[in-house]
């Protein structure tokens, strides 16, 4: 018995770092837990018998994880493990219908991401509406091109909307006939745009009609 209380004695409880989920089956975290000493009633009598209990959600992230537990360890000792997956629990890990849905959820994310990717840096550019109805456009002609085809070609306008995307299509007649310099001419007309399957900020516009020149 003297060994018994000589170890619960010297014994010195501690911190220390694993993961644990959270109340969303899918998301796991790092987790502080702090080791304390019990008493457990067996036929020799009570043994001492080590133990732990949950103390605070910390982290998915591990260095972030690991400052949190450090400031609130103090200077009591903290045992940091190393870094794991945190899709595991505890020495356990995810079960299969679990970890289904936990890779269907970063897919998605992936995917919304990548979508979304595209207008970071767009805060003040509008994208090209999205519609089969002919509408009216204001802005400015960006640069002018011939371009060769097998009907001997023909000269192609770059035209900037004042909500900021752009279109490539056609010089109109009445514009092609002006003789003054068409480069940041402000006009506005009528036509039929289409999206470009690379850029949302991109398209094409066709069937131009009562063109001004502003």
């Amino acid at each position: 018995m003297l060994n018994k209380l000589n170890y619960k004695m010297n014994y010195k409880p501690y911190y220390f770092l694993t993961t644990g989920r959270t109340e969303s089956s899918s998301n796991v975290m790092y987790t502080l837990r702090k080791s304390k000493l019990t008493w457990i009633e067996t036929e020799s009598g009570l043994e001492p018998r080590k133990t732990s209990y949950h103390v605070q959600n910390l982290s998915t992230n591990y260095i972030t994880a690991i400052e949190k537990a450090r400031q609130i360890a103090g200077n009591v000792k903290l045992k940091i493990t190393p870094k794991q997956d945190t899709r595991s629990w505890g020495e356990g890990s995810l079960d299969s219908n679990q970890d289904s849905k936990y890779i269907s959820k970063l897919a998605i994310e992936d995917i919304k991401k990548s979508f979304l990717s595209q207008y970071q840096e767009l805060s003040y550019i509008q994208v090209v509406p999205n519609t089969e109805d002919r509408i009216s456009l204001e802005g400015k002609i960006v640069s002018t091109k011939f371009v060769d085809n097998d009907f001997g070609g023909s000269t192609k306008m770059l035209f900037e909307d004042d909500r900021g995307f752009r279109l490539w299509g056609a010089l109109p007649k009445i514009l092609n006939d002006n003789e003054s310099d068409l480069n940041n001419m402000s006009i506005r007309f009528i036509a039929q745009v289409k999206v470009s399957d690379n850029d949302k900020c991109f398209g094409f516009y066709k069937r131009p009609t009562k063109i001004e020149v502003i």
